[in-house]
């Protein structure tokens, strides 16, 4: 097996940036290998015509659209949900509105990134409401996880439904 090459799949695969660490794990070789690895390909991806690049993000490393394509390749592309995001999604769907306050409860200081993101990709969107905002699912929504308003009115009703009583 050629490191170099299975480093490059594992990086084209995993939605989380990567240490040197992570990557020796499931290639079973040790961190400098993997390292030597690494850097021949990124010296590979910065000397061809592509448009991918390796970023390097603190010490952990991905695939990644250069930012000339990021246009071109956004309307197909898929974005990723960390954890974070999953559960605010959760929160806003399983309410008639979610408002701004119970997002900064519940997240904090990394509230406003969590909804930037989430707004950005018009995931959720947000309106107005006396001095606060208030968060309802965005259009984009239904296209991403392929359902209809129906379908998460009746999951949500279900839910409601099944939930024991606390």
């Amino acid at each position: 097996m050629d490191l170099k090459l299975a480093v490059e799949a594992l990086l084209f695969a995993s939605q989380e940036p990567m240490s040197v660490g992570d990557m020796s794990i499931p290639l079973n070789e040790d961190k400098e290998a993997v390292s030597k690895a690494l850097r021949s390909l990124i010296k590979d991806y910065s000397s061809r015509e592509t448009a991918l690049r390796i970023a390097k993000i603190g010490i952990r490393y991905k695939m990644e659209v250069k930012e000339e394509y990021v246009d071109i390749a956004e309307p197909v592309s898929m974005p990723e949900f960390p954890k974070e995001a999953q559960e605010l999604l959760s929160m806003v769907i399983t309410s008639d509105g979610l408002l701004k306050g119970e997002v900064t409860r519940r997240f904090g200081e990394r509230a406003e990134k969590i909804v930037s993101d989430l707004k950005k990709s018009k995931i959720i969107v947000s309106e107005k409401y006396r001095n606060t905002e208030v968060f309802r699912i965005g259009k984009n929504f239904y296209k991403y996880f392929k359902v209809s308003k129906e379908q998460v009115s009746d999951m949500v009703s279900s839910e409601k439904v099944e939930k024991p009583d606390e």
